[in-house]
């Protein structure tokens, strides 16, 4: 470990030159509370990150990919976008993508649970003193056969967190409610 050799000065990890603590930028997180990399080796690292980064980007998108669970050819439009590919879509098809997290979602019960203990407790702090139990409970068994209690606001989403109350509820065609998700559309 390099230590500084004064609190006036430091070492860089990249460039190995001493040299004033003001050249580096602050991270709370290390003993000395600065950065591993003098400022002018972290511009010159962003900068070639950035330049491999377009180059990637640059790269023409397939119209049509094979997937290997199902082993046909389908239009790119069936696959779902992944950022981490060089293609910028997902390995698998749509449905067989589904199929497998399906598949791998059963055979890893302990998944399962933890995802379900998840939602429990955002349910439970999305829980308000006047939530109207009696009624929810009502809703709830009133639901006709093949339909779901949808949230109206989801429950957790990153733009907004709704609330498990009645007036956030609504009945939805299962095939509707599950291809709705999680996805809150603004506006």
């Amino acid at each position: 470990m390099l230590r500084p050799i004064n609190q006036t000065e430091k070492q860089c990890q990249c460039c190995k030159q001493i040299q004033p603590t003001s050249e580096f930028g602050k991270k709370k997180r290390l003993r000395d509370g600065l950065q591993y990399w003098c400022k002018k080796c972290r511009v010159i690292d962003s900068l070639a990150r950035a330049t491999r980064n377009s180059e990637k980007v640059d790269k023409p998108q397939p119209t049509e990919k094979l997937c290997p669970y199902c082993n046909t050819v389908k239009p790119a439009s069936d696959y779902p976008k992944n950022k981490t590919t060089a293609t910028g879509l997902n390995s698998y098809c749509k449905d067989c993508n589904n199929i497998r997290r399906i598949e791998h979602y059963l055979a890893h019960p302990s998944i399962r649970r933890a995802a379900q203990s998840r939602y429990r407790a955002a349910k439970a702090n999305a829980v308000m003193p006047w939530t109207e139990h009696d009624e929810i409970l009502e809703m709830i068994a009133a639901c006709p056969d093949g339909w779901h209690i949808d949230y109206i606001v989801p429950l957790t989403n990153p733009l907004v967190c709704g609330l498990h109350v009645l007036a956030n509820l609504q009945y939805l065609p299962a095939k509707e409610n599950m291809s709705k998700s999680n996805k809150f559309e603004v506006g």
